[in-house]
Formats: C-alpha cells, sequence, structure tokens
C-alpha cells in the first residue's frame, strides 16, 4: 500500500483531538522545568494540547509546525501559532526566529530526522535552546519484551502497516550524538525511568 506522508499524518496518527493522561501531564511538567520563557516552536504540535498547556506553566509564546490541517485547527484554538509545514523539508519559519524549540515524541515518527534537527538549528537564535523527548528504546521492560521474542514495532499483530507508528527507535546515548552531530551543545541527557544496564 502507497501512502502520502501527509495522509499518514492527517488521518492515521492524529484523527481525534489528543486527550492526555497522567503520564502525559508528568512529561509536560518536566519539559516546562527544562523551558525558558520566549517565543517557541513546537515541532509537530498535533493539536497543540501540549504546546497551550506549556504556555501557560512558562509564559512562553507558542508557536505550532504541523502536517495535519485538522491539528493545526485544533491547535489555533487553542492560541498557538500553528501553521502546516513539513519538519523533513523546511520549517515555514524564518531564520533565527525562535529563543526555543521542543520536538515531544516527534523524532521517532519522521522519516528523515536529520533534515528536522538541521531547519531546527536553523530557526533558533543563536545561543537558542532545544528540547527533545523521544522513547527509550533501551528501557529495560523493552529489553525484557525482546528477550521474550515480543516485538518494540507492533504489540499488535492485526494492525495494518500504515499503523505502525515508530520509525526511528533511540537511547540516551543516540540522541546525544545526533544532536552533537548536527553542532548542538547537549546539556542535560536523562531517562525519565530507572535503566537497568544490561
Amino acid at each position: 500500500m502507497i501512502m502520502k506522508k501527509e495522509h499518514y499524518y492527517e488521518n492515521v496518527l492524529y484523527v481525534k483531538d489528543q486527550v492526555l493522561n497522567k503520564n502525559d501531564n508528568d512529561r509536560i511538567k518536566t519539559v516546562a522545568s527544562l523551558m525558558k520563557q520566549g517565543t517557541v516552536l513546537d515541532i509537530g504540535c498535533n493539536t497543540g494540547v501540549i504546546a497551550s498547556m506549556l504556555a501557560r506553566e512558562t509564559g512562553s509564546a507558542m508557536y505550532g509546525v504541523a502536517l495535519g490541517k485538522k491539528s493545526i485547527t485544533y491547535a489555533r484554538k487553542r492560541g498557538i501559532r500553528a501553521i502546516y509545514g513539513d519538519a523533513e523539508k523546511k520549517i515555514p519559519f524564518r531564520s533565527s526566529m525562535f529563543d526555543g524549540c521542543i520536538a515531544i515524541s516527534v523524532l521517532e515518527h519522521l522519516f528523515d530526522h536529520h533534515k528536522c534537527i538541521e531547519e531546527i538549528k536553523r530557526v533558533l537564535k543563536p545561543g537558542g535552546y532545544v528540547i527533545i523527548e523521544v522513547p527509550n528504546v533501551g528501557y529495560w521492560v523493552n529489553r525484557f519484551l525482546v528477550l521474550f521474542g515480543k516485538s518494540l514495532w507492533d504489540s499488535k499483530p492485526n494492525r495494518n502497516i500504515a499503523e505502525n507508528q515508530h520509525i526511528r527507535f533511540f537511547t540516551p546515548q543516540v540522541t546525544k550524538q545526533l544532536l552533537e552531530a548536527h553542532g548542538f551543545i547537549v546539556d542535560q541527557c536523562f531517562t525519565k525511568y530507572p535503566q537497568i544496564p544490561l
């Protein structure tokens, strides 16, 4: 089956407004604690739920970019200055515009994560910051799943290939190396849950 990327993001990943759970709220508090007040771009802002909560927590002016037109409509209703754009090609904002960028659970969904990191760097002001959150494939629970023959890629075998959402996998070390390869200085790299070195 051939599917356009825009259709995938609009109709497979983001078919309805986001509903957050307790874990999401904890993640948002962690991100807010790392942010500085200013103009911040949310890469893959989805429906703007996270960006709007971060705006309230930090007082930052939140912008967003997403591929889903439905998502943008929701985000704008939440006061996010969201526009349509593909972060794997060119983020439709001028260079050196933002004090900070966030990409919360985004890179694992991208085909060209390198281009996205390049674009983040381009739109950041000199001395700007980026906060990236990705699932840690090295989490000890994942290691046990693989040990017992379970797939991390798709836990529901009856789903079709278009519904498998993660196409990239990261560990803290890989994420740090990725950012450093693009010229970022990594101040912090941590995991939310304790890791068991195996």
